[in-house]
C-alpha cells in the first residue's frame, strides 16, 4: 500500500510498512553493504520499538523486539563512522547496554547496569567504546563486548552527558568526552562539575553546580583541551577549564538568570557565549593553553543581539534566528569590532518553536505563509549556503508544505518532516520524494528523536 501526498509542491509517493517488512528484512540481509550504504536515520516507531531506516525508504530494520522499550536517559547514539549505533533496553531492573551492527543487522550485547543513576552513551571518537555512568561509576563499555573499564570511582553519584536527552539536537553537540578521547568532564556529588584525564587520576573539581538535564554544557574546542560550560555558585556563571591543566575562567553574570557558552567557532579557540546582558559575545580563549593573564570573557566582542536564537556556526559564519527572521552574520567582523547591525536576512516567516539546522552547505528551517500561530499553516523552506558568495541571491525555497522540519542528513541529501494527522517522513530534497517512517503519537514529539548517522 502506498501513501499519496499532494502537497502544493509536487506529488510524493511514500511506501506504508506492515507484513511487508518481514519480506524486506529477508531481502535487505543479502544485499552487500554498499547496497546499505544510503544515509541513514535511527527513531522511535509509534509502538515505541527501535527502527533504522535510508532516507531512500530502501532500507528498514527494526531493531528492537515487540515489548522491549528504550531507556529515556540513555536512548540512543550512533557511532561516529555511521556504521554502528549504540542503545540501551530496559529489562525491569536491569539494562542491557547493546550495539546495532547496521551492515549485518546483528546486535551484540556489550554490557548490564542498574537501572537506576543512569546517563551517557556517548561514543569515544574512535568508535570503540560507549561512555556510562551509573550511580557512582563511570565507565566505558568496548563496543566488542570486552567489557568495560572504569574511568571514575570513588567521587559519590556521578552523571556524564547523555546525547539523546536533547530538545534542540540541531545544536552544537554536547560531549563528556574531549574531541581526542584523553579527557572527561562530569558531574560529581551535588552536580558539581569536575574534569579529568580518562586514564585516570584525580579530578579537578570546579566551584560550578548545575541541573542533570543543562543544555549547552560540554561544549570542546576542537583545536585545544578546552571546555565550555555553565552553572551557579550563587550566581550564573560561563566557565572555560583548560582539562590538561584545570585552569580555568569565569564570567559571573551578578544574577541567577542562566548565561551559557553558545559553541566554538571551528579550527579555533574562540567561542560564543551569551553575557551578563543577554547578548552573544565572541572571545579568545587561547591564552588557557599557556595560562592567561587577564579574563577574555570580560571583554568579548559584541557579535549578536540577546534575541538571537537557535544559534549554529561555521568557520566563517553564524547563523541564528532572530524573531521570524533567519539570519547570518560574517565572522570576520569580530576582529574589526563591528558586528554590531552587520546580520543579514536569509529567510523571513520562521514558524514558532521549530528548528532550524545546517548540514551540508544547506539550511533548513519551518516556515508560515499566513498565520504564526496556525499550527497546520507550515512549509519546509530549503536555502543552499553557497548563495553567501552574493548574499543578496540568498532566498530560501519552500519544499514541502503541510509539514515541520527536524534534522538534516550530514551531506543535506534528506531532512526529517513531520506531516501534521499522518506521520514522520525522510524527505529526498533532490527528487522532492518522501519515505515512510512512523506514525505521529498523540502527545510525543518523535521528529526530534530522528538522528541521522
Amino acid at each position: 500500500m502506498q501513501r499519496l501526498h499532494n502537497r502544493r509542491f509536487g506529488l510524493n509517493f511514500a511506501p506504508r510498512w506492515g507484513f511487508a517488512l518481514i519480506v524486506g528484512a529477508l531481502l535487505l540481509a543479502v544485499l552487500p553493504a554498499s547496497a546499505q550504504a544510503a544515509n541513514r536515520v535511527a527513531f522511535v516507531s509509534s509502538s515505541g520499538q527501535l527502527i533504522i531506516g535510508s532516507g531512500d525508504g530502501g532500507f528498514r530494520w527494526i531493531v528492537t523486539n515487540p515489548g522491549e522499550r528504550l531507556v529515556p536517559s540513555l536512548g540512543f547514539t550512533w557511532a561516529p563512522r555511521g556504521d554502528q549505533l549504540f542503545f540501551a533496553v530496559d529489562q525491569g531492573g536491569e539494562v542491557s547496554l547493546r550495539i546495532a551492527e547496521i551492515a549485518a543487522q546483528a546486535t551484540l550485547e556489550i554490557g548490564r547496569v542498574g537501572g537506576s543513576g543512569l546517563s551517557g552513551g556517548e561514543w569515544t571518537a574512535d568508535g570503540r567504546a560507549v561512555l556510562i555512568a551509573a550511580n557512582d561509576a563511570i565507565r566505558l563499555y568496548a563496543a566488542d563486548g570486552s567489557g568495560p573499564t572504569a574511568v571514575v570511582t570513588g567521587q559519590g553519584a556521578v552523571r556524564v552527558i547523555s546525547p539523546f536527552v536533547t530538545e534542540r539536537p540541531n545544536l552544537p553537540t554536547q560531549r563528556s568526552l574531549a574531541p581526542d578521547d584523553r579527557y572527561l568532564l562530569f558531574q560529581g556529588a551535588g552536580g558539581r562539575y569536575a574534569v579529568q584525564t580518562v586514564s585516570g587520576g584525580s579530578p579537578t573539581i570546579t566551584a560550578l553546580t548545575n541541573n542533570a538535564d543543562a543544555a549547552q554544557v560540554g561544549l570542546w574546542s576542537d583545536v585545544a583541551p578546552l571546555v565550555a560550560y555553565w552553572g551557579s555558585s550563587g550566581t550564573s556563571q560561563v566557565a572555560v577549564t583548560n582539562a590538561a591543566t584545570g585552569e580555568t575562567l569565569t564570567l559571573d553574570s551578578g544574577r541567577t538568570a542562566p548565561i551559557t557558552p553558545i559553541g566554538w567557532r571551528p579550527g579555533t579557540t574562540q567561542l560564543a557565549y551569551r553575557g551578563a546582558d543577554g547578548g552573544v559575545r565572541l572571545a579568545d580563549l587561547g591564552c588557557l593553553e599557556a595560562g592567561c593573564g587577564s579574563n577574555p570573557l570580560n571583554d568579548g566582542v559584541a557579535l549578536l543581539p540577546a534575541t538571537a536564537a537557535n544559534i549554529q556556526l561555521d568557520q566563517d559564519w553564524a547563523y541564528f534566528s532572530d524573531g521570524e527572521a533567519i539570519q547570518a552574520l560574517g565572522l570576520d567582523c569580530a576582529a574589526a569590532g563591528n558586528c554590531q547591525n552587520a546580520a543579514f536576512t536569509l529567510g523571513a516567516n520562521a514558524a514558532p518553536q521549530t528548528l532550524m539546522h545546517i548540514a551540508g552547505a544547506r539550511l533548513v528551517y519551518t516556515a508560515y505563509t499566513q498565520n504564526a500561530t496556525d499550527i497546520t499553516d507550515r512549509e519546509v523552506r530549503l536555502l543552499d549556503l553557497g548563495c553567501l558568495n552574493n548574499p543578496s541571491s540568498c532566498a530560501p525555497q519552500p519544499v514541502f508544505g503541510g509539514a515541520v522540519a527536524g534534522l538534516l542528513s550530514a551531506d543535506g541529501a534528506f531532512v526529517t518532516i513531520s506531516i501534521r494527522g499522518d506521520g514522520i517522513y525522510a524527505l529526498d530534497l533532490a527528487r522532492i520524494d518522501t519515505a515512510y517512517l512512523t506514525d505521529l503519537v498523540s502527545g510525543t514529539d518523535l521528529l526530534l528523536t530522528a538522528r541521522w548517522n
